[in-house]
């Protein structure tokens, strides 16, 4: 395991090739805090956080304890500018609502 800015974490993935890259949501991948509902245009993300969700999304898996996982799934779909490709490996690119529980 290991933890640092997003391009330590980048950097890290790039070397190992890892098999699983595990990334929260709230206030680490994007602005939102406390379980609210990312809104697109208001929130913004960590850009190197969200290069690496997508070059990693066969291995990429978001952790939150937010209740809006359809939202979030939406709005790191808008993010990509690819609306969809989200759903398309759905069982590879899980929401988790709580830490370690995935929602397939």
């Amino acid at each position: 395991m290991e933890r640092g800015a997003a391009e330590v974490v980048a950097a890290a993935a790039a070397r190992l090739g890892p098999a699983r890259v595990a990334l929260d949501f709230d206030r680490t991948l994007a602005t939102t805090r406390a379980g609210s509902e990312p809104v697109y245009g208001k929130h913004g993300c960590d850009e190197e956080l969200l290069a690496l969700l997508w070059t990693w999304r066969r291995a990429s898996l978001v952790l939150t304890r937010n209740r809006h996982t359809r939202a979030i799934r939406e709005f790191l779909e808008r993010r990509r500018g690819r609306p969809g490709e989200a759903q398309e490996s759905e069982s590879a690119h899980a929401l988790s609502h709580r830490v370690g529980h995935a929602l397939r």
